[in-house]
């Protein structure tokens, strides 16, 4: 099945410069803005927490909104056609699901089979239990770099102030706490991942 969404797509083999040419070939500007701000805050975490592959972090934060062409509507069609195991809250919360078709597509499409970076897309919406670090920092750059004013954002004055100094499990747990405990009085669902993730972090404090 083709997918309308990814026909501007290309793979030279440099998997960066292909997102980056693919957002902009898209008119996803605004994606492309989002995703330079994550990775600056990728980078910055990465290197104040001695992370040994710089070039992991540029391409996972980079690629982490790649999925952002498809229309909200279309998410399940599109991680169906790609084969995408989805579970019953992926479908009750489509939103989720753009991490795991753009993990999907960036194997499929563009050739990455680095399952750290993979995974680090896949899961950068809701977290999970067992995360790698990784996940855990490309799961929290997109938190911090999330603009405060579009949506409710109780929890990122909080991260501004931890992020020069608070561990990875640290930073994480500030977000996640939010979500179980205040998001769902703001209308959000919580999905188990994110649920399970907290309750992990907690149990290893």
């Amino acid at each position: 099945m083709t997918l309308p969404s990814f026909a501007s797509l290309k793979n030279t083999g440099h998997p960066l410069r292909d997102v980056r040419q693919f957002l902009r070939a898209a008119g996803r500007l605004d994606t492309l803005r989002h995703s330079a701000q994550v990775n600056a805050a990728g980078r910055q975490l990465a290197r104040r927490l001695g992370f040994p592959d710089l070039a992991a972090v540029d391409l996972a934060c980079t690629a982490h909104d790649l999925a952002a062409p498809v229309p909200l509507r279309g998410m399940v069609a599109a991680a169906e056609a790609l084969g995408v195991p989805l579970t019953e809250a992926d479908r009750a919360i489509p939103p989720v699901i753009h991490g795991l078709v753009g993990a999907e597509v960036l194997r499929q499409r563009l050739g990455v089979t680095d399952e750290a970076v993979l995974n680090a897309v896949r899961y950068h919406t809701t977290g999970r239990a067992g995360a790698s670090q990784l996940e855990q920092l490309v799961f929290i750059a997109d938190k911090i770099a999330l603009d405060p004013t579009s949506r409710d954002t109780g929890f990122h004055a909080d991260l501004l102030r931890a992020k020069a100094t608070a561990s990875l499990r640290e930073l994480c747990l500030i977000y996640l706490e939010w979500v179980v405990e205040v998001a769902p009085g703001l209308g959000w669902t919580v999905h188990p991942n994110a649920r399970a993730a907290r309750d992990e972090l907690r149990a290893t404090a």
